[in-house]
């Protein structure tokens, strides 16, 4: 139970961090916690894929614990293996930093978000905890109530990241953030340009709680005083829409 409860707190944490980085072109790592964190989930999720050979498994059709390791294995080989294989190997021990690459390419962001596709294994994780935890201590937590919440604001920061990070990819200079604000129509005009006076250059607590403020918006019947700029952010805001 613990190292299933492990497992979904270090998936939900990449589920934040990986789109922040990305969308608002910042690297945690350069940060001593969260280097070590990166480090430690690299190792955690390799040490997981052994565990997982010797882990009792749960078999639906007959609701019994199955404890042979012969057919965990057969059951694992054929299920997650190959995905738990791409998204927990070492990448970062033996790939370039790649320098010269885009920094979307770069490899200790490219694997990162490789390590995002663990998000399709919550589901499972939420259903083993279900079978371990009494129902009743669920309902008294309220836990499902507060899974929503949490989901729904976790939802909210990934459309924050994208949308920030459509705008930071349209490109941006000091004359168009001046003229953005004299009421210029400039393709390549954002609405960082004409939010903030600076631009993409404005704090980036500034720049998260505007991104955050348009997504929330744009989920429920709100709105949002930020309106997209240019074609590309209207895209954008036409999908969020819908």
């Amino acid at each position: 139970l613990a190292w299933d409860v492990l497992s979904l707190m270090l998936v939900a944490i990449l589920g934040i961090t990986v789109p922040f980085e990305l969308g608002f072109d910042e690297d945690l790592s350069e940060i001593p916690f969260f280097n070590f964190l990166d480090h430690f989930m690299t190792w955690f999720f390799v040490a997981d894929i052994f565990l997982n050979f010797f882990t009792a498994v749960h078999v639906e059709q007959t609701g019994t614990l199955v404890r042979d390791k012969a057919f965990i294995a057969r059951k694992y080989i054929r299920g997650s293996f190959l995905l738990d294989v791409v998204v927990s190997f070492p990448y970062g021990l033996i790939l370039p930093s790649a320098g010269n690459a885009p920094k979307l390419l770069r490899a200790g962001r490219a694997v990162r978000l490789i390590r995002m596709l663990r998000l399709v294994k919550i589901p499972n994780l939420l259903l083993t905890l279900e079978d371990i935890v009494d129902p009743k201590i669920l309902q008294q937590f309220g836990m499902m109530v507060r899974l929503l919440v949490a989901l729904f604001v976790v939802f909210g920061h990934w459309l924050a990241c994208i949308w920030h990070g459509v705008s930071l990819s349209t490109g941006g200079t000091g004359d168009n953030v001046q003229q953005c604000h004299g009421g210029a129509e400039l393709t390549r005009c954002r609405w960082l340009d004409s939010h903030f006076p600076d631009g993409a250059s404005a704090p980036l607590s500034e720049r998260y709680i505007a991104s955050m403020y348009y997504a929330l918006g744009s989920m429920s019947t709100l709105g949002s005083t930020i309106s997209a700029v240019n074609a590309t952010e209207e895209l954008v805001g036409l999908i969020y829409a819908v």
